[in-house]
Order: C-alpha cells, then sequence, then structure tokens
C-alpha cells in the first residue's frame, strides 16, 4: 500500500469513527432524554447541570483541563467511580489510542501500549515506553503498574511523547495518578465492601481528618482485592489457577505550617500473591476453535525442574514527599523526592512443549529506586511555564536460579537531567511555547551464569539525549482552544543478557551483554478544544503523526525458547485520529464519548528475530507490516443517568459499550493465532443513593454478553511441537456492593452558626479576600455579587495584584457530584466578570470545593446560604 493510499484510507475511517462516536452518543441520549425531561417537568427548581471541570498538571502547573494544549485525558474520582473503573487497566476503555493489558504470564504487570507503542516484557531489563507517575515520582517497572484505586483524586493520561517536561522511557505517553490529600476542614470516612462472581471479594476504605486545625492533617486508605481462579488446569489435577490476592495502603500527612510552604508526604504498600497468569491449553490452528470453547481449561503442568509447579509474590513499597513554596507574583519553588522498593518473584510454566517438559520463565528481582527534582514554576505577565533539574538512581538484581541454564545479574541506572518550557503570550489570545529538556545516562550490567563461568561479565555505557519541544496555541474564543506542536520523545537505551555460550559473530569472543539504542521519535500534534458557553457540551478532537526514526524498541524471541532479548527494529509512523466527547444535556444524564483511528506500519524494515519464536525475517519481510499492539479503532460509548422518579433517595443507571478492533500480538503478522479477535463489551450498573447520602447500593456488571476471547498471546516454537500460549480475558463478572460516607465539617468559633442569612459587611480597609454569595442552586451574580466582584477587581489593580485565586462552593442540599459542578460555575462565572474588568486569564486560577468546606457546619441536605459563595484571594 502507498503513503498516500495509506492516509486516504486513514482519513475516510476518521470521518467513519467519528461519525459512530458522535452518532452513538445521540442516539443513547434521546433515548433517555425524554422520559428524565418529562419526569423533571413541574419541578419548582429545574437544575441546569454543566460538566465537571478537572485540574491537571500535564505542563507541570496546574491549569484546566479546556486550557492544556496536550491530547490528555483526565479523570476525577467521582468520574471513576461512576465509569466503575477500578484500575488502570479499566480505565484504558475510556483513552483513545492506548492498549493496557496483563502480559504474557504475570500477572500483575500492565502492557501498556500507547498509539502502538509500548512493552512487552515484565521485569528487572526491560523499560517501560509509557511513564507512570504515583504522586508526581516515577515508577520504573511494568511490574506492579496496573494500581488498583481507592484513594484517587485525578487520573491523566498524556498521549503522545512527553520528553521535554516528564524526560527518560515517555516515547509513548504518561499516565498520572494522583491520590487524595487529606482535608483540613472536615473529618471524612467512606469505603465500600462488595461480593461477586467466582468468590470475588472487594474491599476498601478512606479515613481523613485534620490533626492541628489549619496546619495538619492525615489520612488512611486500604484496599483488599480477592476472586477464586477462573481456570481449572487439569495439569495440576484440575486445580483452580489464575486467581487474585491483592492488599494495598498509603497514609498521607499534609503539612503548611504558613500560607506559602506546603508539604505534602505518602507512604505506599502493595502486596500482590495472586497466581502468576497461567496460559490456556496450547493451540494450532487445528484446535483452535476446540480450544476457545474452552477458554477457561488448560493442561499446562507444573514447572519443570522448580520446587513448586508455579509461584508468584509481589511487594512493593514506596514514599513521595511533594512540597511547594509559594515565592509571590506567580513564582513558586517546587520539590518532588520518591524511593521506592519493589520485590518480585515468578516461577512459571508456560506450556508443555514435550510430554512431562514444560518452557519455564522465572526470576527474583529487588528493585530500588530513589529520585529528587526541583523546579520552579512562573506564571506572569506574559510567561507561564517551569524549569527544573532531575536526578534518578535505580539499582537492581534478579536471580532466575530455574532458568536453563542459571542466570544471576545487576543492573546499575544514574540519570540526570535538566529542563526548561515557557510559554509567551505574544497577543491576548495567541500563545508560543519553548522547551528543551538535557539528559545524560549511565548504565553498568553485570551477569553470571554459574553453571557455564566461574566469573561476572560487566559492561557498561553513556546515553544521551537533547529534547526540544515548540508549539502554538490560539485561544480563538473563551469556550475554543487550537493548537498544535512539535517533540522528541526519547526511551533509554539498554543491555541483553548474552550467555558466554552463544554465538555472537566474533570469531573467538565468548557472549557477553551486549547493549541496544535509545529509541527515538519526532511527533506531530493539533487538535482543539470546545466546550459550549453554558458548559454542558465538551468535544475535544486532535491529530497526529509519530515517526520512529531510529531505535524502536521490541522484545524478540530466540526460536524455540521463551528467552527474550530487546532489539531495535528499525523505523516506524504512526498516523492518527482521536475524539473524546463529553455532554451533560440536562442535570441528571452525562453522556460520554471516546474513540480513536490510527494506523501504524514499520516503514524500514531489518533482519532479525520477531516475537514470534520461530521465525527470523528479512527487511523486505518486515517492511510495511503492521505494528503490534496497535488498535487500529477503538470506540467507548456511555452514559449516567440519575433517574427523577421522585421518590426520597435517589437512583442511578449507567452503561457502556466499548469496540476494539482486532489487533496484531506480535511483529510479523503471520500466525492468525496471534492475532486478538475484535470485541464488543458491555457493563451496566444500577445505584441507589439514600436521601442523607451516606449509603449507596449497587449492581454492577462487566462484560454482560460474556465475550470469550485472547487478550494476550505468545508464541513458542520448536521444531517438533510449535504451539502458541494465550491468555483469556475476564469473563462476565457481577458484583453487589455497598458503599459509606461521612463528612462532618470542622466547627471552628469563628464560623457563624445561625442558617440566617447575613450579608458581608464591606470594611473600609482593602481586603485581601472577598465573599461572593449566591441564591440557592444559581450560578449567575446578583446585583450584590456583581459589585463585590468589581470592588475586588479594582482594589487588586490598586495593590498591584498579578494573581487571583477564585474557589467555588456549595451547601449541601444536593448530591456531591452536583454541588462539585456548581461550585466549578460559580467560580467560572466570577472569573468571566474580572476578566470583562481587563485582568487576564493567566492571572486567574479557579478551584471547585463543592461541599467540601462549608462556612458554616450543616447536617447533610441543609440549605444554608453562607455557603454557597465564591471566595476571591489576592495573592
Amino acid at each position: 500500500m502507498t503513503q498516500n493510499m495509506r492516509i486516504q484510507t486513514l482519513k475516510q475511517a476518521a470521518l467513519g469513527a467519528t461519525a459512530l462516536t458522535l452518532l452513538g452518543a445521540t442516539a443513547l441520549t434521546l433515548i433517555a432524554l425524554p422520559a428524565a425531561a418529562q419526569l423533571a417537568t413541574g419541578q419548582t427548581t429545574t437544575p441546569r447541570g454543566q460538566l465537571e471541570e478537572i485540574t491537571v498538571t500535564a505542563e507541570r502547573r496546574e491549569a484546566a483541563l479546556q486550557k492544556t494544549p496536550l491530547a490528555v485525558s483526565a479523570f476525577s474520582g467521582n468520574m471513576l467511580a461512576e465509569r466503575q473503573i477500578n484500575n488502570v487497566r479499566e480505565a484504558a476503555a475510556n483513552v483513545p489510542g492506548i492498549l493496557i493489558q496483563t502480559t504474557t504470564g504475570v500477572s500483575n504487570a500492565a502492557r501498556i501500549f500507547m498509539r502502538g507503542v509500548g512493552q512487552d516484557n515484565a521485569g528487572l531489563f526491560f523499560d517501560p515506553s509509557v511513564g507512570v507517575y504515583v504522586d508526581n515520582v516515577y515508577y520504573p517497572r511494568i511490574n506492579g503498574a496496573f494500581f488498583d484505586f481507592f484513594d484517587i483524586e485525578r487520573l491523566e493520561v498524556l498521549r503522545g511523547p512527553q520528553g521535554t517536561l516528564y524526560g527518560r522511557n515517555t516515547s509513548a505517553g504518561a499516565i498520572k495518578i494522583i491520590s487524595k490529600s487529606p482535608s483540613y476542614d472536615q473529618y471524612s470516612v467512606a469505603g465500600d465492601v462488595a461480593f461477586g462472581s467466582y468468590s470475588t471479594i472487594d474491599v476498601r476504605g478512606y479515613v481523613s481528618a485534620p490533626i492541628i486545625d489549619g496546619k495538619v492533617a492525615a489520612s488512611v486508605s486500604g484496599l483488599h482485592r480477592s476472586r477464586d481462579g477462573l481456570t481449572t488446569d487439569v495439569g495440576l489435577n484440575n486445580q483452580k489457577v489464575n486467581d487474585k490476592a491483592y492488599d494495598a495502603g498509603r497514609v498521607k500527612l499534609l503539612f503548611t505550617p504558613d500560607d506559602k510552604l506546603r508539604v505534602e508526604v505518602s507512604l505506599d504498600g502493595v502486596y500482590d500473591k495472586s497466581d502468576p497468569f497461567i496460559a490456556t491449553t496450547p493451540i494450532t490452528l487445528a484446535t483452535k476453535q476446540q480450544v476457545i470453547d474452552n477458554i477457561f481449561t488448560t493442561n499446562v503442568p507444573g514447572a519443570t525442574g522448580a520446587p513448586l509447579p508455579f509461584y508468584s509474590d509481589f511487594y512493593t513499597t514506596g514514599a513521595a514527599i511533594n512540597a511547594k513554596y509559594d515565592l509571590g507574583n506567580g513564582l513558586a519553588i517546587n520539590s518532588i523526592t520518591g524511593v521506592r522498593s519493589i520485590r518480585t518473584a515468578l516461577i512459571l510454566p508456560i506450556l508443555a512443549v514435550a510430554p512431562g517438559v514444560t518452557a519455564n520463565t522465572s526470576y527474583n528481582i529487588h528493585d530500588w529506586t530513589a529520585s529528587q527534582e526541583l523546579n520552579v514554576t512562573f506564571n506572569l505577565d506574559k510567561w507561564k511555564g517551569v524549569a527544573g533539574i532531575y536526578g534518578f538512581r535505580e539499582y537492581g538484581t534478579d536471580r532466575e536460579y530455574y532458568a536453563n541454564p542459571q542466570l544471576l545479574r545487576s543492573r546499575e541506572t544514574d540519570a540526570l537531567a535538566g529542563y526548561a518550557q515557557a510559554t509567551y503570550q505574544v497577543l491576548p489570545s495567541v500563545g508560543i511555547t519553548g522547551g528543551l529538556r538535557y539528559t545524560y545516562e549511565r548504565a553498568v550490567v553485570s551477569q553470571l551464569y554459574p553453571t557455564l563461568r566461574s566469573y561476572e561479565q560487566t559492561a557498561g555505557t553513556n546515553f544521551y539525549s537533547l529534547i526540544p519541544k515548540v508549539g502554538i496555541e490560539w485561544q480563538a474564543m473563551d469556550q475554543l482552544l487550537a493548537y498544535a506542536s512539535y517533540t522528541k520523545g526519547f526511551k533509554s537505551g539498554g543491555f541483553n543478557s548474552i550467555s558466554p555460550t552463544a554465538n555472537v559473530g566474533i570469531p573467538g569472543r565468548e557472549g557477553f551483554p551486549i547493549s541496544y539504542a535509545p529509541e527515538k521519535v519526532d511527533s506531530y500534534e493539533a487538535g482543539i478544544k470546545y466546550e459550549t458557553p453554558d458548559h454542558k457540551l465538551r468535544i475535544n478532537p486532535n491529530i497526529f503523526f509519530a515517526d520512529y526514526y531510529a531505535g524502536l524498541q521490541y522484545p524478540v524471541f530466540f526460536p524455540g525458547t521463551v528467552t527474550s532479548t530487546t532489539q531495535n527494529v528499525g523505523a516506524a509512523n504512526v498516523l492518527g485520529f482521536e475524539l473524546e466527547v463529553n455532554w451533560q444535556p440536562i442535570p441528571e444524564l452525562n453522556v460520554y464519548a471516546s474513540g480513536n483511528v490510527q494506523h501504524g506500519w514499520y516503514s524500514k524494515g531489518w533482519n532479525g528475530l520477531t516475537n514470534s519464536a520461530s521465525q527470523t525475517l528479512t527487511v523486505g519481510q518486515t517492511k510495511d507490516l503492521k505494528l503490534k499492539n496497535l488498535i487500529p479503532n477503538k470506540t467507548a460509548v456511555g452514559f449516567v443517568w440519575e433517574v427523577p422518579l421522585g421518590i426520597p433517595g435517589q437512583l442511578r443507571i449507567g452503561g457502556e459499550w466499548d469496540h476494539t478492533d482486532a489487533y496484531w500480538n506480535n511483529t510479523s503478522n503471520s500466525n492468525p493465532l496471534e492475532r486478538t479477535r475484535s470485541t464488543e463489551l458491555f457493563n451496566a450498573f444500577v445505584a441507589y443513593d439514600t436521601p442523607d447520602g451516606h449509603w449507596t447500593i449497587s449492581v454492577e456488571g462487566k462484560n454482560l454478553t460474556d465475550e470469550r476471547y485472547y487478550a494476550t498471546v505468545l508464541q513458542v516454537s520448536s521444531p517438533t511441537n510449535p504451539l502458541t500460549a494465550t491468555y483469556p480475558a475476564d469473563p462476565l463478572i457481577m458484583l453487589g456492593r455497598i458503599k459509606f460516607k461521612w463528612d462532618v465539617p470542622v466547627s471552628r468559633s469563628s464560623a457563624v452558626q445561625s442558617a440566617a442569612y447575613v450579608a458581608p459587611v464591606q470594611k473600609p480597609i482593602v481586603p485581601k479576600s472577598y465573599l461572593v454569595f449566591f441564591d440557592f442552586d444559581r450560578a449567575d451574580l446578583t446585583p450584590e455579587g456583581s459589585k463585590i466582584v468589581d470592588t475586588a477587581a479594582v482594589n487588586a489593580k490598586a495593590g498591584s495584584v498579578t494573581r487571583l485565586e477564585v474557589t467555588g462552593h456549595a451547601d449541601r442540599s444536593g448530591s456531591d457530584a452536583y454541588n462539585q459542578r456548581l461550585s466549578q460555575r460559580r467560580a467560572e462565572t466570577v472569573k468571566a466578570q474580572l476578566l470583562r474588568s481587563g485582568f487576564k486569564e493567566s492571572e486567574i486560577v479557579t478551584f471547585a470545593k463543592g461541599e467540601s468546606q462549608p462556612l458554616v457546619a450543616t447536617p447533610d441536605g441543609v440549605r444554608e446560604p453562607q455557603n454557597r459563595r465564591v471566595e476571591i484571594i489576592y495573592k
């Protein structure tokens, strides 16, 4: 296929995907809207629902999602809960262009591919292409990277290379997980318990409390998740395998000694004793259908020569310190400190290659990392951006006692980087961005094959990268942002362990650690972000082209074994279109959709092994093949509906349809067994909230049509028995869940306890903060409120104030989600008035606190005039 034909095909597919996405969202809304509108008619107060606005830190500083000129998907904690997203893998359905599945055999390792580029292999010597960050600290391995959610404030998925601001190992994108901060303003207790299919048990809990008023607060959260095995292994006396046993916890401490310094300390731990991922009965083309009909049955015997038939143990602990010191005038210093220890052991029989003999994989890894980052963020008259330095240290060991031959090895990495990125407002509505990052990295590895040699072999090398970014953004109107950018991405090089007895192609030279080159990419992206003036419809499309011009890294296998190494496989191109839509047609109904159309191919062939272990392809055979793990078309359409039945409490229903095109799991595109078929999945829930808002009872279902298919595939071959190991996706899972939540506001003596409205008295001295009050369930300014905003603007200009914080609040008469949206609308209304008074967009930062920080403590459901407010604070 020629380049022009590819582009034309992609354009046609993009139009089809866009139409499908919008059509699905529209159809779903039209089904639900008439009934909701009819039931809502006649109510004395008709809420005017708006979309929740999310603040993100994708550019290493706080900004509204719709003002951030990047392809980024963002989900608040409320959105994650409403869409039944419980971990990183489940978030993939709602993110364009991404594939997240389990790797072959390692149940706790996340195979994350963004726009067709990522990492298949778990272990110490395999780096990701999609960086994962937990509370701003880089997580170095894909082992344990699924991260079950239990105290999450926000999830951000940055699509495309992020090399300038995030550095190494983000050549395809980045995932940021931000956990909840403790609160000074209320005591919180929340949690849930769920039971369901295959003896599933989910238990989650969260407690937050102030310790010293306005100075110290703490939170504790925990999670337990277990499930029986899904697969019956007849090779192990019908033992159930592939069970789940997962526990996690986090402790956070928030310390703000004054109004300038904020320090947040986080300690977390995860223990995962789940089974390794045992494959189904090995299949050939002749037995494919028979195995699919019995997809949760296998006959893989135990690991040959190991003390246990199979074994998996994963444990990680980490600590993070995020500190911020506000220098005033739009300047702040930030420090991010992180340490982490990962211990994981695995004994896994892949499949039987002969009667009574299995192809095994095993490792025993201890990985320790530490990082330190210092940066300065600035938001000045015409400049905004960040500049900083970053240091990273990693030391890890891998003991493969049950490999053949045995292998003991270690890895040591030191990285240092400096970076800066800034946006200059050349016009009030036009900004130009420039950025640069320089990285130096030193990698040293050692290996010992004790059954082959009595001495250790060591090798080391240095890697350097200079990563630029340029971009332009145009705020065509307050609701419309257009942007375009060019950037580079970088993934570190590394080393493969090569047996001393292997033929390395050099006469007289024994096998030794051999390095492979870094992965480099040029990426071009353009998009728009549009939100209607009434904040009820949000449409974010973008297009991209990525040129992996050097060093694309793929794991490849030695024929007839399960031993893999990393190889640079020439060059590749990816061209695509992505779309996200969110619609709030009425306050009770939210409709969301996302989709992508993309095409990726190897633009330059190479000679070498492929990840189908039986094949060695040539340059001519590899050029123009499709990228593995790239989903050509993926579409999701869903809704959440608060059914207005006029009964005490609130009934909510939600559903989602997820379409995923077929994709290749191997490089050669040759064996149809290595292609995961296209799927149509349906998820849904029904939930009831009690009138006091403390309890929720729900029934949840995933994969409601019980689709049976392989999510991950590995072809392993021997001269006499070519076979394919396949790993099934989860079947239909039903859960019943009970949630509870109590928020008790802190009573302060200065708080006014009367529920009667008392108009704020404007003192003759010029204050540094102002309160603007709102009518019940309204977000428009009263005449008195408009005067207060104008007064705040005049005094701010007189005092040469260049930064205003505008924070919206609501009383406790509605649901948490609705009050969160209402408080955001109020903050945006005040911001709009300040903009009309002559302030610049860059000088105003908005926050939405919902009902979490009342001025007057009240029980749930109470309409309190003084809590319906916006605070304007000079900074």
